[in-house]
């Protein structure tokens, strides 16, 4: 390779990946993380104390642990959304 073409696209790597810290929303980012952690602790805490009680979740602790982990899944779709725009 010539040293021009290396050159040429030593910059284009270098506007990729500068270009995308200023592309990022750094506020969805952390909306979507919080959200996320808050969900993913509840489970947590969820299953631990069915763990401790040695009960079983059924009824409303089944239902429950299902709206957590769409809380979870919502935080992390949010966080994707912060970075999408970043590499398209």
């Amino acid at each position: 390779m010539a040293s021009a073409e290396v050159e040429k696209r030593r910059k284009r790597v270098q506007k990729l990946v500068w270009g995308l810290s200023s592309k990022v929303d750094k506020k969805l980012l952390v909306v979507g993380f919080v959200l996320m952690c808050v969900n993913l602790s509840a489970i947590v805490l969820l299953l631990a104390d069915g763990a401790v009680k040695d009960v079983p979740l059924a009824g409303t602790k089944l239902v429950a642990l299902f709206m957590f982990v769409v809380g979870a899944l919502a935080g992390f779709m949010i966080m994707h959304r912060g970075t999408e725009r970043a590499w398209l």
